[in-house]
């Protein structure tokens, strides 16, 4: 997809975040981009998104059935490769969000 496209899906986006009912899915984000891992042209646009949304409405999933990289790229996206995510904020868009956001108990630490 081009530079321009994704910003226009973007912008939409974040044009939602004012409205408390409304979340994100952080999926098979590999698709939007050309460029190898770690993806860089995707940072800035998952920074507008977490800027406007906050970790607590996004919620990381795969789309692993048709990601065009390793599954464990698409975890460490956000693991390892956005600097500006603090741990708090990794726990919740890894997972406690969408529990949180369902009405499910945390899953426990192992």
């Amino acid at each position: 997809m081009s530079r321009r496209a994704n910003m226009l899906i973007v912008d939409a986006q974040v044009m939602l975040a004012r409205r408390g009912n409304i979340a994100v899915k952080a999926s098979a984000l590999r698709c939007y981009s050309t460029e190898s891992y770690p993806f860089p042209g995707l940072h800035a646009h998952i920074r507008r998104v977490y800027d406007a949304f906050g970790s607590r409405r996004i919620f990381r999933g795969t789309d692993w059935t048709r990601l065009p990289c390793p599954w464990r790229q698409a975890v460490t996206l956000f693991t390892e490769e956005l600097p500006w995510l603090s741990g708090e904020d990794k726990e919740w868009i890894m997972g406690r969000a969408i529990c949180e956001w369902l009405g499910w108990p945390p899953p426990r630490a192992t």
